[in-house]
């Protein structure tokens, strides 16, 4: 699995900002079994908008909070064929930040991200450890 978030964004206050961005996952897949094997990939990705906040608890540590809509495509392919629609989600992120200096800090903390496709109404949801590090200017 390949993962890629990239997002630009404006705090109003220290505690409240808001971001946009693009947000990209790749997979590969195979399933083995009964002597056969059969294998494909699922892409995701589009651009995304979100609200994020933080509390600090003193000049180094705080914790932050963030929800995104996702207004994302996906495409699967596998032995039948291939298969694309709109799959527009949902990107919920909680975690612990340290701040190594004035423009450079880190973050670490549990993402989940559902999708549902318009047209197959599948839904999809993963989750999971992120880890980031962002610049200020």
């Amino acid at each position: 699995r390949d993962d890629l978030d990239i997002a630009v964004g404006y705090m109003f206050i220290p505690e409240v900002g808001v971001f946009a961005g693009y947000r990209s996952t790749s997979m590969d897949w195979t399933v083995s079994g009964g002597g056969t094997s059969e294998s494909g990939s699922f892409d995701i990705s589009g651009p995304l908008i979100g609200l994020r906040g933080n509390y600090s608890f003193n000049d180094m540590f705080g914790v932050y909070a963030s929800v995104a809509y996702l207004m994302t495509e996906s495409e699967s392919t596998d032995p039948a064929g291939s298969f694309k629609e709109d799959a527009p989600g949902t990107q919920f992120e909680l975690g612990v930040k340290a701040k190594f200096s004035k423009a450079l800090s880190g973050t670490l903390g549990y993402k989940v991200e559902s999708f549902e496709g318009d047209k197959s109404k599948t839904e999809e949801t993963f989750s999971g450890v992120t880890l980031a590090v962002m610049y200020a200017f």
